[in-house]
């Protein structure tokens, strides 16, 4: 999920889904979606982090990237991921090896509270 403004009632309304639609060739079928990530070009609304940090559950399967710092000019992004899926740690993997830093989103207060 890529977004430019993440708005907390679609989001709230995306992570509380585990079965998709998805387009396979001229029909639709239904897919498992164990993982969702919010990846946001923008600063990530408080309730969002909120939201996600007070649903444990939620934690296991929504990984949080906020972006919005390399946008400012500085060499990190923001995140909270305690899943266990390999394409966001490649992800992750990827930014580090391209020389960006990734901070942990609820180790900043201001952002959290």
């Amino acid at each position: 999920m890529l977004v430019h403004q993440a708005h907390f009632e679609t989001f709230r309304k995306v992570v509380a889904k585990t079965h998709l639609h998805v387009r396979d060739g001229n029909s639709y079928r239904i897919a498992d979606v164990p993982y969702v990530a919010l990846i946001s070009q923008t600063a990530i609304p408080k309730s969002i982090i909120n939201f996600l940090l007070s649903n444990p559950s939620l934690l296991q399967k929504v990984a949080l990237y906020d972006m919005s710092p390399l946008y400012e000019g500085k060499r990190f992004c923001l995140r909270i991921n305690e899943t266990d899926s390999s394409v966001f740690r490649k992800f992750e993997d990827f930014l580090v090896k391209h020389g960006f830093g990734i901070k942990l989103l609820r180790e900043i207060p201001s952002l959290t509270q």
